[in-house]
């Protein structure tokens, strides 16, 4: 009989034991000789799951069997297990190459030649197959989940920027690894980070501009061209900042939840969190910041009193002049409000007029400086109170979202849908109050006042020069770290900004500032 032969090799098991391509073959061969069968067409596929049912050669077989003119008589495998560790696929790919009137053989299972006792064996072959699959998937994940618990490398490719080095400590007899730092990779890392954050003018990089960097500057991914998903996959791994997710792309399971495994960190979790919410705000489908990241000084700052709009560039006679009028006007009805269409430059220049007055001078800051002193003296008590109650409410949150974790590990409680609902809504009340607590912090920190007169005239003479400067980005940037935004009314524009936005923006100013986009502001999006 003429008989085809399909052969497979799952990714963890190849060239191993008896279950080798080769050995398959050689096995197969030698029972056709005994059978007085010829194989006439070979199907391999190497290096693919048991439990996939779409695999390039198995599909082309399930074909084949279908065809009137096909070249065989019948199928042989190895073992039934070649064909699938799932019992389902299994039967009903079978049952397609017998409906087909084809034979179906095992070289290493002997099975029976009636049909009722054909398929009984077959089931239960299958059967066997798929519960010794299941019990090895089980025994895999427990020494994942144990080297991982351990703090080691579990294995496959370290990220960019690591390289796994072994440990001199032994589980057993297999030796384990960590992930170190890849001093090389780790500079393109931290280059990577920064264009997100500052580009090369101050202005942030996107993806693509990134890419686009480091292509041209003949910086590759290990011997590889950047790619737009490649960057988003970085800037988006926490294991940069030091916490490796094992499992973070896997759905969830009742019995193997997530676990942090701590690795060295490359840049910090603040500046991670930056280019995260840069990354957020960038994205296409997010035009909340859009406005913002517009080149004209006032967009996004600018609104108009009516709704809160934006006040946006409209020009006028061709092109030839522009205005900033209320987009309301401009997209939805010309008779909505009552707001004026001001001329940009006019505009522009007495808001930096009137800033470089009325702001940037010592006494001003002087006496910000006093009226935030009295205010913390003032709310010490109850800031200290709110710390304390915040702290306390993140500790049971925290406590409690360990403690649901470890009863769905000890299998008494099952990670349904609704369950996976509450976890993530406890885990943004965690992530929240993180937030709360830290501005708390912030906010009552010595480190804040630390500047005397110096720095304060450093500050101002900076950011004098900056908007006496051409250079609009920097000029926005550093409106961005002072001013919260400007109302425009039918009689008057108001000026408006936070007391702790200034003073942070004079703190952070250091000898030897450029006159460039201030590193410190991470606004500019």
């Amino acid at each position: 009989m003429k008989l085809a032969i399909y052969r497979r090799v799952s990714s963890k098991r190849q060239v191993t034991e008896g279950e080798s391509l080769e050995g398959q073959m050689i096995k197969v061969q030698a029972w056709c000789k005994t059978n007085d069968h010829t194989i006439v067409r070979d199907y391999v596929d190497k290096g693919l799951s048991g439990y996939k049912g779409n695999r390039p050669a198995f599909n082309q077989l399930q074909e084949d069997v279908e065809d009137p003119c096909c070249e065989y008589d019948g199928v042989v495998v190895y073992a039934v297990s070649r064909i699938s560790r799932d019992l389902i696929i299994l039967l009903t790919a079978v049952d397609k190459i017998i409906r087909n009137n084809f034979s179906f053989f095992s070289a290493t299972e002997n099975l029976p030649t009636d049909m009722g006792s054909f398929k009984l064996m077959l089931a239960i072959q299958g059967a066997v197959a798929q519960n010794q699959s299941d019990n090895n998937s089980l025994f895999v994940k427990d020494r994942l989940t144990e080297t991982a618990e351990q703090g080691y490398f579990t294995g496959g490719r370290a990220p960019f920027g690591y390289t796994a080095v072994p440990v001199k400590k032994i589980l057993g007899k297999k030796k384990r690894k960590i992930l170190a730092v890849n001093e090389e990779e780790a500079e393109v890392i931290k280059t990577i980070f920064n264009l997100a954050r500052f580009g090369t003018d101050g202005k942030a990089f996107g993806l693509k501009a990134i890419a686009t960097h480091l292509n041209q500057h003949g910086i590759s991914h290990r011997n590889n061209k950047w790619t737009i998903s490649t960057l988003s996959l970085i800037l988006n791994n926490t294991c940069y900042y030091g916490e490796r997710v094992f499992r973070k792309n896997k759905i969830t399971d009742s019995a193997y939840p997530k676990i942090i495994i701590k690795v060295p960190a490359i840049v910090t979790k603040e500046v991670f969190s930056e280019v995260s919410s840069g990354l957020q705000a960038r994205m296409l489908t997010n035009s909340e910041n859009k406005a913002i990241r517009s080149p004209s000084l006032l967009t996004g700052i600018l609104k108009c009193y009516k709704f809160g709009a934006n006040m946006i560039i409209n020009t006028g006679k061709g092109g030839r002049y522009h205005y900033y009028k209320c987009s309301n006007r401009i997209k939805k009805d010309i008779n909505c409000c009552d707001s004026p269409a001001i001329p940009k430059l006019q505009l522009e220049a007495a808001i930096l007029k009137t800033i470089r007055k009325e702001i940037l001078s010592k006494q001003k800051i002087d006496s910000i400086c006093e009226l935030v002193r009295t205010k913390i003296r003032e709310t010490a008590g109850e800031t200290k109170n709110s710390r304390i109650v915040k702290e306390h409410q993140l500790s049971n949150v925290t406590s409690g979202i360990n403690n649901l974790y470890h009863q769905v590990s000890q299998n008494q409680l099952k990670l349904d849908e609704t369950l996976t609902e509450f976890l993530e809504t406890q885990k943004q009340q965690q992530k929240t109050l993180e937030k709360e607590i830290e501005l708390i912090k912030k906010r009552t920190s010595l480190s804040l006042w630390k500047f005397g007169d110096n720095k304060k005239e450093l500050f101002i003479k900076i950011i004098r020069e900056v908007f006496s400067s051409d250079n609009v980005i920097a000029s926005k940037t550093y409106l961005l770290a002072i001013v919260d935004q400007i109302i425009v009314k039918p009689k008057k524009i108001e000026v408006s900004g936070a007391n702790l936005k200034l003073l942070n923006a004079v703190s952070e100013t250091k000898m030897g500032t450029s006159t460039e986009v201030p590193t410190y502001v991470s606004m500019w999006r």
